[in-house]
């Protein structure tokens, strides 16, 4: 994951690579351990960081990246992103189901 966002989110300059964890179920058992911390945490390089006072960094927002963009499972979802929620969400699914004639 975090190489992906290396690699090809940081090298997108429009920022249109996305990161996304994709389960069947959500990770009830383990999600507070695992996951909970990462829901909005972001992540940068230090050679980013512009400048330091005291216990206080300025780093660039261009500069952070979330860890996923997306957690998509199919009994809940964590979105970072609307254009994802619209696409990629559970209730766009079911609207998009329900609209078509059989």
């Amino acid at each position: 994951m975090l190489k992906v966002a290396e690699k090809y989110g940081r090298g997108c300059k429009e920022r249109r690579v996305r990161v996304a964890f994709l389960s069947n179920v959500h990770p009830v058992a383990h999600y507070d351990e695992y996951l909970k911390g990462f829901e909005d945490a972001l992540w940068t390089r230090e050679s980013d960081i512009q400048g330091r006072t005291g216990q206080t960094v300025s780093v660039d927002s261009d500069d952070l990246l979330p860890f996923y963009d997306m957690l998509f499972t199919l009994t809940q979802s964590w979105f970072r992103d609307e254009r994802l929620k619209q696409a990629f969400s559970v209730e766009t699914l079911f609207r998009a189901l329900g609209g078509q004639q059989e």
